[in-house]
């Protein structure tokens, strides 16, 4: 895929400079949505996306994964850890959500098999 993984998050969410592949709007950064299992464009450049991760509403953007203690949870996470959320983020639900400390590898290949069950 011709896309540059710029950053992620404990979502298991992805940001990526699109180099073409996932849309028309080539150099503007996308985010795989754990919440939808779809790339997403952000409708900004590379200059924008590190300003809105610094300085930007982040609460807004991340509401349907924060839970009460997620900094205390958060600064747990060794750099290659993520949480994973059952039900699954992109599963409507109204029952409470558990999490658990997961690979961020194990996380995203779980997420792209799905991803791939769902547009067969």
């Amino acid at each position: 895929m011709r896309a540059l993984p710029i950053a992620d998050d404990v979502a298991g969410g992805i940001f990526a400079l699109n180099g073409g592949d996932l849309g028309e709007d080539t150099g503007c950064v996308y985010y795989f949505a754990p919440d939808t299992l779809n790339w997403e464009s952000l409708e900004v450049g590379y200059s924008e996306f590190l300003q809105w991760a610094l300085s930007g509403d982040l609460d807004t953007f991340y509401e349907n994964v924060r839970w009460q203690q997620w900094r205390e949870d958060v600064i747990k996470l060794s750099a290659t850890e993520a949480f994973t959320f059952y039900p699954f983020l992109w599963v409507q639900s109204e029952e409470a959500r558990t999490r658990k400390v997961i690979s961020l590898t194990e996380l995203w290949e779980m997420q792209y098999q799905m991803k791939e069950t769902f547009t067969q």
